[in-house]
């Protein structure tokens, strides 16, 4: 059997309301501004055990208690870099082949799936781009093999 406490704390435009169980919620009750570091944050926002205590990237850009109100805001603000922007940023990797295994972790469990690159065509202005992890590779090899066998 679960025992269910015995008030509620709910958040409604961006502010706490607390009430006991078996009352209904009526417009006189008590409204507290929401406050980020308030521990209530973190228990409204995900069940205890699911994320550390005061850890807000699980439910960061869900408007419970980071003021950010999308996934993407905390990015949109100016001083922060989307993870686009940083791949966009790193220089083209020198491969020796035609083909790269593009792959996001050493761990198979982690990351993206391994994407196999044909890298015939690519030069250093012009890399093949990996469609999980946004690296850019290319090879000078094939500039070597485009006559005959």
């Amino acid at each position: 059997m679960i025992d269910f406490p015995a008030t509620t704390t709910s958040i409604a435009g961006g502010q706490f309301r607390t009430y006991a169980n078996d009352d209904a919620l009526e417009a006189s009750d008590a409204v507290v501004p929401l406050d980020p570091v308030d521990p209530r944050v973190r228990e409204i926002t995900v069940p205890k055990g699911i994320a550390f205590p005061g850890d807000l990237r699980s439910s960061s850009g869900l408007g419970l208690g980071d003021g950010l109100t999308s996934h993407t805001s905390k990015w949109q603000q100016g001083n922060y870099k989307s993870p686009m922007q940083w791949s966009h940023e790193q220089e083209p990797i020198k491969v020796r082949g035609n083909v790269v295994a593009s792959y996001g972790s050493e761990d198979p469990a982690l990351g993206a799936p391994v994407e196999y690159i044909q890298l015939k065509g690519t030069t250093y202005d012009a890399p093949a781009v990996c469609k999980y992890t946004g690296n850019k590779y290319y090879s000078e090899d094939w500039m070597h093999h485009t006559g005959g066998h």
